[in-house]
């Protein structure tokens, strides 16, 4: 997903490196990109939980 994506879904507007953040914890879940950014709106801790309950580490 792009930052223009995840802006577009979100309407949330981030900087390149708060964007990398997002990306990098969308890129180590298998939602896709509406439910990630569902999620991500709702909890975005909870998008965390589950980066580290598939194994990766920040």
């Amino acid at each position: 997903m792009t930052q223009k994506e995840f802006e577009e879904r979100t309407e949330l507007k981030l900087t390149a490196d708060n964007y990398t953040e997002v990306e990098t914890c969308y890129m180590n879940t298998d939602l896709d990109k509406d439910a990630f950014c569902k999620l991500w709106m709702k909890n975005p801790a909870a998008l965390k939980e589950i980066e580290q309950k598939n194994g990766v580490s920040s």
